[in-house]
């Protein structure tokens, strides 16, 4: 691996393109490369260990492209490189270092593309970056410490791309924003401060996509916006706070996608939305109680696609004019939701006449066969339309909530079905012939996932219909007691222990995966569902959450022979992880197969059993939040597997075991939360230094709550679910992010 460029590299006297990306050794260019004067492209992409570029880079008189991108660790950029004249592409994505930007950023006359994501420590950009005239593209995504934009950046007449998202401490736009007359793409997802958008940014005449997702200060949006006369796409997905859409909507009369999934603000939907004969993408039609917000809006609308959500049909006083939303014609529509008045009177008994009206509109709310998803919420009916048969072979979804009134559920059958959701509803007492149709046989052949939860008074269902079935969760139906033989995955939730029984388990030989979730489990043999775990001999994962009545680990859990994973999770009462309380004065092999094992939040435990550190197979170990544990076992030094330790709100410990340093797979260590370890754990000058100083990736911080901040944006499960959610967007409508190549 390339260490350092040769100092008489200036001597190429007609180099145009260098290429050192991905050279993390590299600490320092030589001088002399500041006498490249022929060079055209320079990429420096992850050099991670590189500090500074020379002070003469400016003399590159001919550079058009430079990428010092991918977390190097330079702070500031020589003021030499606004002579630049020639550079078109600038790409500092991912300069997690980097403080600021030169003052005269603004000389780079012929830059067209800039790219200054991720880079967190920028607050403010310099002025002079709003004489730009030439750029296209400006890339500030994930800046999170950057505060607003510059007041002239309306003076960057060739702008096409804009990209500030998830730059969380921006409020507000300046208002020059609105001269950005070539501005085609402009991204504001998850500004989460941003309260508002400059009144006229109908000015914007070219704007083909604007994402304001996951702004969810936003309440309105300026009435302008109904003369962007070339938008495509406006994403306003996850707006929370959004109160209502402008009237004059229907004016986009090339709006081709509108989303306002999870818009819960929302009361209705603009008349004359139904005029918008482009519209590919509608993710959610509100009918309102006002003339003109009816479902009518949709008759013609036959060209959307994806996912449709119907609210408020309650609000539909006439099943004929549910039959004008026509969505029999919607072919290209592979997923629907149907809900009535969800989060309603549950007092309020509906009449025999609002009845007869919900079970008429469901009636005529037929889809189209091509459907692959369907969801019905808070329907008051008691009976299912005849649509509801096997008309829609396609079908693979199928999810019922909060259909209180419905005791029968006759569905069957549905070959292609392989996920099925059935909650709330009251009134089932069995899941049986009726269920399933009256043609008997196997009627779900294909189904693989079922979860039943807040049934109470569901006593039984027909498991022979589903010989595909593996997966199972069910919760809060305390009167179910019989699992498939078949189960692979089994989730527990809330009140189901009979499920637990010693006969029940017995039977799952195939189960690998077990997840239990405040169940009333005791660690008293007497309570006899432990005895049935020595039958689960194909369990892999282990999960025990929220169990109180847990105070110590049952022996048999420790000799199940293909496990790989245990959690142990809030548990408030779980005081010993011996083997049934009970220390053992002779070591014995347990968990003979486990690698993974997390100890978390369990607040009575004050230490851990000597036989950890014979974990031989262990490659994860996370221990957190147990303000009682004042020492780990001495016996970690024999886990010679384990690839990365997790140690986080230990306040009572104060020292690691000796022999540590004996651990060579261990790549990562984190350590957070544990004042007193983290002082010995100095870099350098820490008693505990030398046990940890060879491990790779070591990340020690004096409190979760510091490590949390740093984290927010950029590692938490939110966050990466946002990201991908507006990454799928882009790709989806064919707004691609610009790659940074001139």
């Amino acid at each position: 691996m390339l260490k350092e460029l040769p100092e008489g590299i200036g001597n190429l006297c007609n180099l145009r393109y260098m290429d050192i990306s991905w050279c993390p050794q590299i600490t320092t260019l030589p001088a002399s490369i500041t006498r490249l004067y022929n060079l055209q492209t320079l990429n420096l992409r992850a050099c991670h260990m590189l500090e500074e570029l020379p002070d003469g880079i400016g003399n590159l008189c001919n550079l058009r492209y430079m990428d010092i991108s991918s977390y190097i660790k330079i702070t500031t950029l020589p003021t030499s490189i606004t002579r630049l004249s020639s550079l078109q592409t600038l790409n500092l994505f991912d300069c997690r270092m980097l403080i600021e930007l030169p003052e005269g950023i603004g000389n780079l006359c012929n830059l067209r593309y800039m790219d200054i994501s991720r880079c967190p420590k920028i607050t403010t950009l310099p002025t002079s970056i709003t004489r730009l005239s030439s750029l296209q593209t400006l890339n500030l995504s994930s800046c999170w410490m950057l505060e607003e934009l510059p007041e002239g950046i309306g003076n960057l007449c060739n702008l096409r791309y804009m990209d500030i998202s998830e730059c969380s401490k921006i409020t507000m736009l300046p208002t020059s924003i609105i001269r950005l007359s070539s501005l085609q793409t402009l991204n504001l997802f998850n500004c989460r401060m941003l309260e508002e958008l400059p009144e006229g940014i109908g000015n914007l005449c070219n704007l083909r996509y604007m994402d304001i997702s996951w702004c969810e200060r936003v309440t309105m949006l300026p009435t302008s916006i109904t003369r962007l006369s070339s938008l495509q796409t406006l994403n306003l997905s996850y707006c929370r706070m959004l109160k209502e859409l402008p009237e004059g909507i229907a004016n986009l009369c090339n709006l081709r996608h509108l989303d306002i999934t999870e818009c819960y603000h929302l009361a209705c939907i603009p008349r004359g939305l139904g005029r918008l004969s482009n519209l590919e993408t509608l993710t959610m039609f509100i009918v309102a109680q006002e003339n003109g917000h009816t479902i009518a809006e949709l008759q013609h609308l036959n060209s959307i696609r994806g996912s449709l959500k119907i609210k408020n049909l309650h609000h539909v006083k006439d099943p004929d004019e549910a039959m004008q939303a026509n969505l029999r014609a919607k072919t290209r529509l592979n997923r629907l939701s149907l809900e009535w008045n969800e989060g309603g009177d549950e007092e309020h008994e509906p009449s025999s006449t609002e009845v007869e009206v919900a079970e008429g509109v469901f009636e005529r709310l037929q889809p189209h066969h091509n459907l692959e998803k369907l969801e019905i919420y808070s329907y008051i009916g008691t009976r299912f339309p005849n649509w509801m048969s096997p008309s829609f072979p396609n079908l693979v979804e199928l999810t019922m909530g909060n259909l209180k009134r419905c005791e029968h559920l006759p569905l069957g059958p549905w070959p292609s079905l392989k996920s099925l959701r059935l909650y709330s509803m009251h009134a089932v007492r069995r899941i049986g012939e009726e269920f399933y149709g009256d043609g008997g046989g196997i009627t779900f052949p294909s189904l693989e996932d079922l979860t039943l939860e807040d049934m109470p008074n569901l006593e039984k269902w027909h498991a022979e219909s589903c010989p595909r079935l593996t997966k199972l969760e069910i919760s809060s139906c305390p009167k179910l007691v019989v699992i498939p033989c078949s189960m692979e995955t089994l989730t527990i939730r809330s009140s189901n222990e009979m499920l637990l029984s010693a006969g029940s388990l017995a039977k799952l030989s195939k189960l690998r995966s077990l997840q239990i979730f405040r169940c009333g489990i005791s660690s008293s043999s007497s309570s006899g569902w432990w005895d049935g775990l020595q039958c689960l001999t194909a369990l892999e994962k282990l999960r025990i959450v929220q169990c109180d009545e847990l105070t110590c680990l049952p022996e048999d859990i420790m000799y199940l022979p293909s496990l790989q994973t245990l959690q142990l999770v809030r548990n408030r009462n779980l005081r010993s992880l011996e083997r049934g309380g009970r220390k053992q004065q002779q070591p014995t092999p347990f968990f003979t197969t486990l690698q993974y094992l997390y100890i978390q939040e369990s607040g009575m435990l004050t230490s851990l059993p000597e036989w950890v550190g014979g974990l031989t197979s262990l490659q994860e170990l996370n221990i957190s939040d147990l303000p009682q544990l004042a020492m780990l076992p001495e016996g970690l030094r024999h886990l010679t597997a384990l690839r990365q330790l997790n140690i986080s709100n230990l306040p009572q410990l104060k020292m690691l075991p000796d022999g540590l340093q004996l651990l060579t797979a261990l790549q990562y260590l984190w350590i957070g939360g544990c004042p007193q370890l983290v002082r010995r754990c100095k870099r350098e000058t820490g008693e505990d230094w030398h046990k940890i100083a060879h491990i790779p990736h070591i990340s020690i911080w004096p409190s979760i709550r510091e490590e949390e901040d740093r984290r927010e944006e950029e590692n938490s499960e939110e966050m990466n679910e946002r990201r991908t959610f507006a990454a799928k967007f882009l790709d989806r409508f064919g707004f691609a992010r610009c790659t940074g190549h001139s």
